[in-house]
Formats: structure tokens, sequence, C-alpha cells
């Protein structure tokens, strides 16, 4: 799955939570300008990676300033096409998500006291 394809998959799921989603020409243009202002190309202090990333925030209200953040990084390894896509959402007010999410789970890496990459 191309990049704008999942994060069109992530807007539709997180905006709106409905079981279909139809795209357009106008739509997929726009995704992809969206994604693409998003996408990561290095974290500070940290080495290349293989696979890329995308960072930011969905409109989930935008009269009450209301937004989700996500953090995509696409799988690697797998064709694109095949490749498993999760969700994950959780924590809340004063409990960030993303700690749990990228170094206890589903991460490319895993923080152990040898470095590892997870299966």
């Amino acid at each position: 799955m191309a990049a704008a394809t999942v994060l069109a998959a992530i807007l539709a799921m997180s905006c709106c939570c409905c079981a279909a989603y139809a795209t357009t020409a106008a739509t997929t243009t726009t995704v992809t300008a969206a994604a693409e202002s998003d996408r990561i190309d290095r974290l500070p202090g940290q080495p290349p990676v293989n696979f890329s990333m995308y960072s930011g925030y969905v409109t989930v209200d935008a009269a009450a300033g209301r937004a989700l953040f996500y953090w995509l990084m696409e799988a690697s390894g797998v064709p694109a096409d095949s490749a498993p896509f999760v969700l994950w959402l959780n924590g809340g007010p004063g409990c960030s998500s993303v700690a749990t999410a990228l170094w206890r789970s589903s991460a490319p890496s895993e923080s152990t006291p040898t470095a590892r990459r997870s299966p």
C-alpha cells in the first residue's frame, strides 16, 4: 500500500470512523500533498532508517480545536500491498501513548539492554 493510500485510510478511520471510504482523484491528490508535508526525513540524533515515516495531526473537531496525533511507520521487508496495518489509539489527558506504542509493542525497535530489531 502506498504511503498516501495508508494515510488516506488513517484519515478515514480517525475522522469519521466509517466502514467505507471512497477516494476520488481530487481526494488522492490532496492526501498525497498532505502526506508529503507530514513525511519525516530523519530523527535528530538517530541513524537513518530503511522505512518511511509520517507524523502529524488529524483534525477531529476544528470548532473545538480537537485533533489526534499520529505517527505512521511503513512496514519494511514485505510487499507494500500485503503489509499488515495496525492502528493503535490509547492514552488520554496526561498519559502519552507514543512511548508505549513505539518502544514496547509494535514498532520496528525494541528497548532492551542490547538493541535488536523487533520480529
